[in-house]
């Protein structure tokens, strides 16, 4: 979870400026946006993640050797790769030689070779990585990856460094055929002299190339964490660099990189300076207004909508609508507690009213779902005609979410004697009640409450119409279940929800059983990580719902075998896909909301759109006088 123009290019060159949209506009000058996305700090993807983060990560970051066009295709960038030749092997996997450019450098000057490139892959890759608590699936594409990945090798296979500008990878014959093409050999460059201590380099082996020197999480772990959480003049390749980030307001503040070479076209900033910053709802129009921020980015929801086109009218202010690149949902922990059963999960879903939810927060601005897709996709409509006729709706029904719950088990009252009212409980195994904190052990038998203990996070707009729904519901509580809600700080959220316990060792348990997330569909729409069954990768950041079913898991690799181009291939398997997804519930999908940006008419350039970062935006922006 592309293409809207927001702008028209000025004619003051000729002309005197002319209406309000073309304003001169200056090279340089600051852009300050305000979001209503959170920010962590945390601007490395290998551990949390989050769309706040996810857009400084992407103005700061820029050497990938896979971009996007002006039309959303996947291209080789040819600012970064020189040469890419491609041999078919015998064993059917496909090994892909890249000759990079040599003018390329860090944000701090240092020069960029083919080492950078396969160090990333190395790092990301690695049990040091794993041990840290990041999920260490940077080369899950590549040979060699899972004996790397798990120890039993220190090279990596398929990943070869042939010279100071040259390296190869070898993608495995599982995904050699992918729908993505050219995605499995995205990668990027890793600042070496940052992350790691100075006496390890990359080499070439017999058996792949290797971290050399000290690399052990012992030696490491330091450096990582450092690099990690930089947030002064941070070393990074994109357009922008990271002067500074303030978590008490909540603000990045970004300059340009003058050794950025330039997007897959060329293009580098216009301007000098962005401020990123969370905004409050209370008084984000205010601050557009009085000139505090320029740009209002990623507003959803009927009342924000309609307070940004109400604004729109006045003719100071300009709007661009487009479609969300996913869809807000409700995860279960499929490993953990009550919602460790299906039928739970079902009875769930039966009791939220899912067209109410999206009628009083979204009125015409978004769609239900039954899946995890969405309008941004371009195959949604044959996935919806799909949906309307094989997808289950789970139509709200408090009596049919109350037989779930009694083909779940949950049979018992608190007495252990057969149900009459109150919380609903099952008797468990003594294995299964010592994962879930809140059993009870009652006349030799351990008994298990329909308790579902929920996490949100300060600031949901979707977690307060849902405990409206939910949590304060009668008829929810008559079916004997009942939803006990924390509300975290967003940080501390996602430390829980990622068990991320590279934080705190706290966050590595698993109290909660239901989180509402948003369910991001990514540059391309590859799930496979989200519902892996390898044991390996269970907690290292994928396979947040814990639902470990080697059948769906294959379901998941939706791009896998599917040439590039065959769209028929590829929408029968997410087809299928969505029928399990739709069946096992490891999310329960809410709806998928349309977007807004609202910015100042002085803002030239803004090129907002579906499936475009912020980085992609604003590259183009300039500032009228």
């Amino acid at each position: 979870m592309r293409r809207i123009i927001a702008g028209l290019i000025s004619l003051a060159v000729l002309f005197a400026c002319i209406g309000t949209f073309t304003s001169c506009s200056t090279q340089g000058g600051t852009l300050t946006i305000g979001t209503t996305a959170q920010i962590t700090g945390d601007f490395e993807p290998w551990w949390t993640d989050c769309m706040g983060d996810r857009e400084v990560v992407s103005l700061i970051e820029g050497y990938s050797t896979v971009a996007t066009d002006k039309d959303g295709k996947l291209i080789v960038n040819p600012q970064i790769v020189t040469d890419l030749r491609e041999t078919e092997n015998t064993d059917g996997s496909r090994t892909y030689t890249l000759t990079f450019a040599e003018d390329l450098r860090f944000s701090d000057g240092t020069p960029i070779n083919a080492a950078h490139y396969a160090a990333w892959v190395l790092l990301f890759s690695s049990p040091v990585i794993r041990a840290s608590g990041g999920n260490g699936s940077a080369g899950v594409h590549f040979v060699g990856w899972s004996e790397y990945f798990n120890g039993e090798l220190d090279a990596f296979l398929g990943v070869r460094l042939l010279g100071p500008y040259q390296l190869s990878l070898t993608v495995s014959s599982a995904d050699a055929v992918n729908y993505f093409g050219l995605y499995n050999i995205r990668i990027e460059p890793l600042a070496l002299h940052v992350w790691l201590p100075a006496d390890i380099s990359v080499t070439e082996t017999a058996n792949g190339a290797k971290l050399t020197g000290n690399f052990t999480v012992e030696s490491c772990l330091d450096f990582i964490n450092a690099a990690r959480f930089d947030h002064t003049d941070r070393v990074t390749t994109g357009a922008f660099r990271l002067a500074s980030y303030d978590p008490e307001k909540s603000e990045a503040i970004l300059m340009k990189n003058e050794y950025y070479k330039g997007s897959y076209d060329g293009t580098k900033p216009k301007l000098d300076q962005i401020v990123y910053k969370e905004v409050p709802a209370s008084s984000m129009f205010a601050q557009l207004k009085d000139g505090t921020i320029d740009v209002l980015h990623g507003l959803t929801g009927a009342s924000m909508i309609n307070d940004a086109l109400q604004l729109e009218e006045s003719g100071n202010y300009k709007t661009i609508r487009y479609d969300s690149d996913g869809c807000d949902s409700l995860l279960f922990r499929c490993d953990y507690g009550p919602t460790q059963y299906e039928d739970v999960r079902r009875g769930i879903a039966y009791l939220l009213d899912r067209e109410t939810l999206t009628e009083t927060f979204l009125d015409d601005y978004g769609v239900q779902v039954r899946a995890p897709y969405g309008p941004v996709l371009e195959l949604y409509d044959g996935i919806e005609d799909y949906a309307e006729t094989h997808l289950g709706e789970y139509d709200y029904s408090p009596e049919t979410a109350e037989g779930c719950f009694v083909r779940a088990g949950f049979i018992l009252g608190e007495n252990g004697e057969p149900y009459e009212s109150g919380i609903r409980y099952k008797e468990v195994t003594p294995e299964e009640a010592a994962t879930f904190a809140r059993c009870v052990y009652l006349n030799g038998r351990y008994l298990m409450p329909l308790i579902i203990d929920w996490c949100t996070y300060q600031g949901s707009t979707v977690g307060s119409y849902l405990r409206f729904l939910m949590t304060d519901s009668t008829e929810a509580k008559d079916t004997g279940i009942s939803f006990s809600r924390t509300e975290l700080p967003y940080e501390e959220y996602l430390a829980v929800l990622y068990r991320d316990d590279s934080r705190e060792e706290k966050y590595g348990a698993q109290p909660y059983g239901m989180f509402d997330i948003f369910y991001s569909f990514g540059t391309v729409y590859d799930v496979s990580g989200l519902y892996t069954a390898d044991a390996a990768r269970r907690y290292s950041g994928e396979n947040l719902a814990g639902l470990y079913d080697p059948s769906f898991s294959d379901a998941s690799k939706l791009a896998s075998g599917v040439a590039a181009g065959d769209d028929a291939a590829f929408l029968a398997k997410f087809n299928n896909f969505a029928s399990m997804h739709n069946r096992l519930l490891p999310e329960l999908p809410l709806y998928s909301a349309v977007t807004v940006d609202v910015f100042s008419t002085k803002v030239n350039g803004y090129d907002a759109g579906a499936m475009k970062s912020i980085a992609q935006s604003v590259l183009k922006c300039s500032i009228g006088k």
